[in-house]
């Protein structure tokens, strides 16, 4: 526009009177767009959202974010889905799901990390098998952080052996309560 908003008074810089006049013109235009929203039907947002989530996750993280999405959109129904991350991305690329929210190694092609958050190997409270070599591992089947796990074992030159790849997660949790193995886990 041509013309000097701010200025320099000593070690200060204060607006001009063109700067005055732009940040009053500023403030309306912020006043008229809050107008605006506030007049706004309150179920501007309305409809079905099915939200496909892993098991692993869907307890410690998934309450407070529904929470504060249905403070906010009220008129929207979510459809709470949780199964298995491999399982959860065909649905999505299916149509079934609209939203995917996975847990695994690398990011997918169009995806985006939300977090990233270190594995953690669990045991028994107060168990041994954390101690015992070659290290006895307990693997849920559709767990993407297998082989992961195993790599970073075996860089570490920690022995291992399978006592358990299940297509159960509560096999690999008795496993792991009766100190028969460790997994890991977020």
């Amino acid at each position: 526009m041509g013309v000097s908003v701010l200025q320099r008074v000593g070690r200060k810089v204060i607006l001009t009177a063109a700067g005055e006049q732009l940040l009053a013109y500023a403030k309306r235009m912020v006043d008229i767009n809050n107008e605006v929203f506030s007049r706004m039907p309150e179920q501007a947002f309305e409809g079905k959202m099915t939200l496909g989530v892993p098991n692993d996750i869907v307890g410690p993280i998934i309450p407070p974010v529904l929470r504060r999405f249905h403070a906010e959109f009220s008129a929207v129904k979510v459809e709470l889905i949780s199964y298995f991350t491999r399982t959860l991305k065909e649905q999505f690329f299916n149509s079934e799901i609209d939203i995917d929210i996975t847990t695994e190694p690398d990011v997918s092609s169009g995806g985006e990390i939300l977090k990233t958050t270190a594995l953690r190997r669990f045991g028994a409270p107060n168990g041994k098998a954390w101690l015992e070599r070659p290290l006895p591992y307990s693997a849920f089947k559709f767990c993407s952080f297998n082989l992961t796990t195993l790599a970073c074992l075996d860089q570490a030159n920690i022995s291992w052996k399978l006592v358990s790849n299940s297509k159960s997660e509560r096999v690999t949790e008795a496993t792991v309560a009766a100190d028969l193995a460790v997994t890991t886990a977020l």
